[in-house]
């Protein structure tokens, strides 16, 4: 995939070639479609966001959600950093895997209350990536919003 820049000097790059646009950071981000766990008519309460994500450098990942199609909001806190060695909250997991990956400073807080909800990971600073591999999203089950009624 190419695409090109509208500067004078009108460059064209090759997809996956680069992290920067012309010395430019690049404005990358990736959502998820609705999830609703499999229960769309019941109201779920939102709890932590676990990632698996890459160790790739000194830098944080910014993480969102976005409720029901409304707007996006940050997570509690807004960032997980992905640095090899980040310190880890009370409530992560206590090892790091291999290859790479962290287990520690990958957990967020979601504080929503929904029928769908959507995560996004974001960076938008000059030659800093982010690779994501997995996500579980912890919540439970609150009311029906369906009203049933029997004879």
């Amino acid at each position: 995939l190419y695409f090109g820049e509208a500067t004078s000097d009108s460059k064209f790059y090759l997809m996956f070639s680069g992290t920067n646009d012309n010395g430019v950071a690049i404005d990358s981000y990736y959502e998820t479609k609705n999830f609703s766990g499999e229960e769309r008519e019941r109201d779920k309460k939102y709890k932590y966001l676990y990632v698996s994500a890459k160790a790739v450098g000194d830098w944080n990942l910014k993480l969102q959600y976005s409720v029901d199609g409304g707007s996006f909001s940050n997570t509690t806190p807004e960032t997980i950093s992905l640095k090899s060695n980040a310190p880890a909250f009370t409530f992560t997991l206590p090892v790091t895997l291999d290859e790479g990956f962290l287990a520690t400073y990958n957990t967020v807080v979601v504080p929503a209350v929904s029928r769908f909800i959507k995560i996004r990971f974001a960076n938008n600073t000059l030659d800093q990536f982010f690779h994501v591999y997995g996500m579980t999203l912890m919540f439970r089950f609150g009311k029906l919003r369906k009203r049933i009624s029997s004879s």
